[in-house]
């Protein structure tokens, strides 16, 4: 039996948006046992699609959601893609394989990753500072500021706020205008005019505010747009078509995912309008939808000896911090909780993502080769749960 710890997202669960994450070689001997060999690898393969398939609509059905998807990756492939449910309860439009869904905070390590690249290109590095890169905020923003790292944003072990100190509200960046870029820089400038929640440096503190302002940070240093970069850095290097940012449907049209909003134990579809999500200067810390086969290509890059690449990644870097992760204790990089599980060998990383609407969790075991994320368009408890429980399912029929 797998504890039920080993997957649900306990102690290391990814903070909501705006509330509240083996290589086996074979001897065969001759070419009947290398057949028998390979027929009974793909049987067990279907054997495990099929209990994951059952699984996902058993969730669903159970806890009363719209819809839910399944991605799972095993030795480098995707070996399951699965959805099941209504694009929008009330509607009879069933969710397709290339729907769109929103992964919320699990943007954080897409973000990380061409923040990551801008660094293998010299044009900051992670011990760039705030007052580096904005040496014109001198006097404008609080003392201390200026010498925040770009790493100790990516850790949270910046002292930030959630998402910004209680003095302020969303109207006051709901009335932002312009460009993103200028937006972001409006909001740092606005931001660290108020002293932190903790001393900087001083401990972990999951904050959203931080992954914009080190969004920030890199604007400043490209001289080009966060949603530019991530198009020339990470999408188009990985093959990914499908991503765009905030909600997933056109406006009043059910031509893809709608999400759900709990409304005293009552899920209710929201359309896509401005109130429905984070204000779009959120972006890095929040707010991207892809489907489910462009997310896996992705999160293959942090499968060793994957044939997915990302130049300038550096996953040494990434996985320095390894060596002294225990089973019970948890850290943070780039977008990502790094853990240890037993069920993945070790290392684990693991990310929930939530604009309170829409649900995600993903988990990866490097030394098993392995994957699992699980999609939502609804964000309640149920949404957690069903989620827990399909993980569960997907690492007993793959890794047991």
């Amino acid at each position: 039996m797998w504890a039920a710890d080993d997957y649900t997202i306990g102690k290391v669960k990814g903070r909501r948006l705006n509330r509240k994450v083996q290589s086996m070689k074979l001897v065969l001997f001759g070419a009947i046992l290398f057949v028998f060999a390979t027929d009974m690898h793909a049987q067990s393969e279907t054997t495990a699609s099929i209990t994951v398939r059952e699984a996902l609509q058993t969730a669903c059905s159970k806890h009363a959601l719209p819809a839910m998807g399944i991605a799972v990756i095993a030795a480098d492939t995707l070996a399951l893609v699965d959805v099941t449910g209504l694009r929008k309860l009330g509607d009879t439009a069933r969710e397709r394989l290339n729907d769109l869904w929103h992964i919320g905070s699990d943007t954080k390590a897409f973000t990380a990753a061409m923040i990551a690249r801008l660094v293998d290109s010299h044009a900051l590095t992670y011990q760039s500072t705030i007052g580096q890169l904005f040496p014109e905020l001198q006097g404008k923003i609080l003392p201390g500021y200026d010498t925040i790292t770009l790493e100790t944003l990516l850790e949270h072990r910046a002292g930030l706020w959630h998402d910004w100190p209680q003095a302020l509200s969303r109207k006051l960046f709901d009335a932002y205008r312009g460009p993103l870029r200028d937006q972001r820089l409006k909001l740092l400038t606005t931001l660290l005019a108020y002293p932190p929640e903790f001393k900087p440096g001083s401990k972990y503190s999951y904050s959203n505010a931080g992954y914009v302002i080190a969004t920030a940070m890199a604007e400043r240093a490209a001289n080009t747009e966060y949603e530019r970069l991530m198009d020339s850095l990470v999408f188009q290097p990985l093959g990914i078509t499908s991503a765009g940012w905030g909600l997933m449907n056109t406006r009043s049209t059910n031509d893809n995912t709608w999400e759900h909003e709990d409304r005293a134990g009552r899920l209710i579809p929201i359309d896509n309008v401005l109130s429905a999500d984070n204000p779009a200067l959120m972006n890095p810390a929040g707010r991207l939808h892809l489907s489910l086969e462009d997310w896996s290509k992705f999160i293959r890059l942090f499968l060793p000896g994957s044939t997915m690449h990302l130049p300038g990644l550096n996953l040494g870097r990434f996985f320095d911090k390894l060596a002294y992760i225990r089973s019970d204790s948890m850290d943070y990089r780039d977008g990502w909780i790094i853990t240890n599980r037993s069920w993945a060998g070790g290392i684990a990383l693991n990310h929930a993502g939530s604009n309170t609407m829409n649900f995600v969790n993903v988990w990866v075991a490097p030394s098993k080769h392995f994957a699992v994320m699980v999609t939502c368009n609804a964000g309640n408890d149920a949404a957690v749960q069903a989620a827990e429980e399909v993980i569960g399912a997907a690492i007993r029929a793959y890794l047991q």
